[in-house]
């Protein structure tokens, strides 16, 4: 069954510029959410899309993913590399990643797409931010996990005005010293005449 997410956030943006992160190595195997080890949905064709406004006074922003194991049991360790699957438009500068992982229990929740990086989430402290080269990821993907891994990647404001984004996050990691990347159906857009209309509804 087909399962496609639309989530939009309009927390206005102007976001253009060069995308800076580091290449996973060509000999990792590519795969879908779902058809690999790591994933996010385990659903190859689910899309979750963030669409910000460029009339924001803001310049950085966090797309918060969550992360969990979609095949077998060994952990996934993650390699520190994380780019757009592709772009449109005038893409987005990548300014880093963390870690959080929110306790359900404690009424923590994953950020979702909010203004500033490194992340400020409202309320009460919450879970710290860990370094994202490294971190094993051992949850099973599971409607309401008690534990989340939550990949909280930031972009920053380039200089463009047609807006634009990225069509899905690649992230890189290795299990059982085996590299992968995995392309998430993660869609985040400065709106604007680049960008595609059905993520930037007003």
């Amino acid at each position: 069954m087909t399962r496609t997410r639309w989530r939009i956030a309009a927390l206005g943006l102007t976001v253009i510029a060069t995308l800076t992160c580091v290449v996973p190595p060509s000999t990792a195997e590519h795969h879908l959410d779902g058809r690999g080890p790591l994933g996010s949905s385990g659903d190859p064709k689910a899309v979750v899309s963030y669409g910000f406004l460029r009339n924001s006074t803001a310049s950085r922003w966090t797309v918060g993913i969550p992360l969990c194991l979609v095949q077998g049991d060994t952990p996934a360790i993650l390699d520190g590399s994380v780019k757009a699957t592709t772009t449109v438009g005038s893409p987005f500068v990548f300014l880093g990643a963390f870690i959080r992982q929110p306790v359900a229990a404690r009424g923590e929740v994953l950020v979702g797409g909010i203004e500033n990086f490194p992340p400020q989430v409202p309320g009460p402290p919450g879970p710290p931010l860990l370094a994202e080269k490294g971190f094993a990821v051992a949850g099973h993907c599971q409607p309401r996990a008690a534990v989340y891994a939550e990949l909280d990647v930031g972009l920053g404001r380039g200089s463009g005005k047609d807006g634009g984004g990225w069509e899905g996050v690649d992230v890189g990691y290795t299990v059982g010293g085996r590299a992968y990347v995995v392309s998430l159906g993660t869609y985040v857009f400065l709106c604007g005449s680049a960008a595609p209309a059905q993520y930037c509804h007003q």
